[in-house]
């Protein structure tokens, strides 16, 4: 597994601003948080989706392709930044 956090610079309340995503070894999602500038935030995994969230059904371009995109900033999480911030966000459950 591969863990990657995004920032989204200038988003409107429909994007993200932060993304955080569990990547597989085919490069597809397993888990994602998404936290809008208003505070609201959503999550999925493949069984579950709250709060508007739901996983990407392509597979997701590495960081160095994501920062090559103007108002992208992608960098790669240890595997336990990921799981605190899961644990953070994903408290409604």
């Amino acid at each position: 597994m591969r863990y990657m956090i995004v920032e989204i610079h200038k988003t409107s309340m429909l994007v993200p601003s932060i993304i955080y995503s569990e990547i597989d070894s085919e490069h597809y999602e397993v888990r994602k948080i998404e936290i809008f500038s208003n505070g609201h935030t959503g999550f999925a995994t493949e069984i579950l989706e709250f709060g508007g969230t739901g996983l990407s059904d392509k597979p997701i371009p590495s960081v160095e392709s994501i920062n090559e995109t103007p108002g992208f900033y992608a960098k790669e999480l240890k595997h336990s930044e990921f799981e605190d911030a899961w644990s953070k966000y994903t408290k409604q459950l």
